[in-house]
């Protein structure tokens, strides 16, 4: 099967921009849509991630692969990460783009569903005959089951928690979709606006999509989202936002994305202050939404609802075919009753002898950025 296609390596990140128009037209065959497949995500990726310090270097390592006909079937955004930093010396980790605090929450080969079986393929043999090159592999994003085996049969496998993302096609009238939640969940949307009219609290909805004030929007939802990670007596949400690093890629993201109409940033507004917002990306027909904030001080209202009601609302009435509510299980948003598509992953050594110490300074890494993790993630 693998003899179908064949493997390109890019040499330089500049090379981005000569699969640039091609890559776009791939993404855009893929569903559900999702930013984090674009080739402006994976560019300004690097460009902002990218580490070359003397304890953590990575190579640029993106690949390519077409079939026969010199087609694009897949991008496969591939870095090799060394620590420390020392030629043949250091552990080294062949793993994706997106190693970043979940702001890059779907990871692997970007491929069509149907292509990915033969890429996977393609990418073992690939792999084995220049295993020399690297310790451990990391795989994510691994849709079908088929993939999913023939990688773990490859080599010595350890399995990721799934990583479950939820989506749902947008019916044509706010009453098709209140209709079709649970009782609870209609009885909790009903209740939040009625506490807002009790208290004579009067707000108001809005969208931003201006490019000019997508920069101060944005401010506001970091804003926001540290509030929320701050608060105490209340499930822990970490702040994705804390790094100057996270915050100018995500403002340099929206800021280029904004420019081609594809950023929108809903804010709930009560006496002059903002006190909910999400962020959400425009690809096509669908909506992907992203990190929301809110005040902590307005918790009993609960403004992030009527915030996501609201744009419920907005998005049926813009006529938006579907709705990605994005990765991670929680019940915010297992009240849309949506489907769901689980991203398979996992870890893999290198046989040799190096595996008998690369292995437990790779362990010894992940304990310590779990314990990181936990320690400092809420805040």
């Amino acid at each position: 099967m693998s003899a179908d296609y064949y493997i390109e390596r890019l040499e330089r990140d500049s090379d981005i921009s000569s699969i640039w128009e091609e890559w776009e037209r791939l993404d855009a065959e893929i569903t559900p849509r999702v930013p984090f497949r674009s080739p402006l995500w994976n560019a300004l990726w690097w460009k902002h991630f990218r580490r070359t310090e003397f304890l953590t270097g990575d190579e640029f390592f993106l690949h390519v692969v077409r079939n026969q006909q010199k087609k694009l079937i897949a991008v496969v955004p591939w870095i090799i990460a060394s620590r420390p930093a020392l030629s043949g010396l250091g552990l080294r980790v062949l793993t994706y783009f997106g190693a970043d605090a979940n702001l890059t929450t779907v990871r692997g080969p970007i491929c069509r569903e149907e292509d990915e079986v033969a890429v996977h393929a393609a990418l073992v043999d690939y792999l084995r005959s220049r295993a020399a090159a690297w310790d451990i592999i990391e795989w994510n994003g691994i849709r079908t089951a088929e993939a999913l085996s023939l990688v773990e049969t490859s080599g010595r496998w350890s399995p990721k928690p799934a990583n479950p993302m939820y989506y749902f096609a947008v019916p044509s009238t706010w009453d098709r979709l209140k209709q079709s939640l649970s009782a609870n969940a209609r009885k909790r949307h009903r209740r939040a606006f009625e506490i807002l009219e009790e208290r004579q609290h009067k707000y108001s909805f809005r969208v931003i999509d201006d490019p000019e004030q997508i920069p101060q929007a944005l401010e506001r939802l970091f804003h926001l989202h540290s509030l929320r990670a701050k608060a105490e007596g209340m499930m822990a949400h970490p702040n994705k936002f804390k790094s100057h690093i996270h915050r100018e890629f995500i403002a340099d993201f929206c800021g280029k994305s904004a420019e081609r109409g594809n950023v929108r940033i809903f804010e709930l507004e009560i006496g002059g202050q903002i006190v909910a917002n999400r962020l959400a990306f425009k690809m096509a027909d669908t909506l992907c939404f992203y990190y929301t904030g809110y005040d902590p001080a307005w918790r009993e209202f609960s403004v992030g609802t009527v915030l996501m009601v609201e744009a419920m609302k907005w998005v049926i009435d813009n006529r938006f075919g579907c709705v990605n509510l994005s990765t991670g299980m929680d019940n915010a948003k297992l009240q849309w009753r949506p489907r769901m598509i689980e991203f398979q992953g996992g870890t893999q050594a290198t046989d040799g002898v190096r595996r008998f110490w690369t292995v437990p300074a790779y362990n010894a890494l992940q304990w310590a950025k779990r314990k990181r993790k936990a320690t400092f993630g809420a805040n």
